[in-house]
């Protein structure tokens, strides 16, 4: 597999090892085996996760806990928003949904 993780961002993360990339700028070769899958969070993230195999969406289990991933810049900060509507209608779209910004 082949990647390019742009130099401009200060830090870019492997999803799947959690550590960070340090070859930047340049072009990258790998080789995955099957069931690995390159996948690179850019420094600065807040990702929320849901911890429970059979929820696919956050109002179905929103009484269950929900774990953040902080991918943190350079300067030991990170951003995120937590979004969520009612699942089922489109009154997000008048502005009835729940927004919480994360900052770290």
């Amino acid at each position: 597999m082949n990647f390019f993780l742009p130099e401009h961002r200060d830090r870019w993360y492997n999803y799947m090892t959690k550590k960070e990339e340090t070859q930047l700028g340049t072009w990258q070769t790998r080789v995955l085996s099957d069931l690995d899958q390159a996948i690179f969070v850019r420094g600065g993230s807040i990702i929320p996760i849901l911890t429970h195999d059979d929820c696919m969406a956050l109002w179905a289990c929103i009484d269950n806990p929900i774990k953040l991933e902080v991918y943190l810049e350079r300067d030991g900060q990170a951003f995120g928003h937590l979004y969520l509507d009612d699942y089922w209608s489109n009154m997000y779209k008048d502005g009835k949904y729940a927004q919480v910004d994360l900052t770290f």
